[in-house]
């Protein structure tokens, strides 16, 4: 059995190419963050042969070409074509904070300047 290797690295900013389960992501490019509210709708970039998963169907679902908010959480979007799926969003619902703080889930940090 092939092993496949996972490295976790943890950033400040997007720009950098990590590595998950053996593929390359350019998160600047790669990976879309999405905060949306309860019955939010969001477009998906149509491809050809293209179509899109999501791992909690509570939380947002995929409808034709979009993202539909059902409750609040946080879920993954993966884009499956030609037998092979990716990861493509990271999806949070209803996080509700005063300044624009990104959510727990997203592994990242930006530090407070003040």
């Amino acid at each position: 059995m092939k092993k496949v290797k996972l490295m976790c690295l943890f950033f400040f900013v997007s720009g950098i190419l990590f590595s998950v389960y053996g593929q390359q992501y350019d998160a600047s490019k790669d990976i879309r963050y999405y905060m949306m509210d309860v019955k939010d709708i969001r477009a998906l970039p149509v491809e050809p042969g293209r179509t899109y998963i999501s791992s909690d169907e509570k939380v947002a679902v995929i409808a034709g070409n979009d993202i539909k908010a059902v409750a609040d959480g946080d879920c993954v979007i993966y884009a499956s074509a030609n037998d092979r799926k990716t990861l493509f969003a990271r999806v949070t619902v209803g996080w509700q904070v005063q300044n624009p703080v990104l959510p727990y889930s997203w592994g990242m940090y930006i530090p407070d300047p003040e």
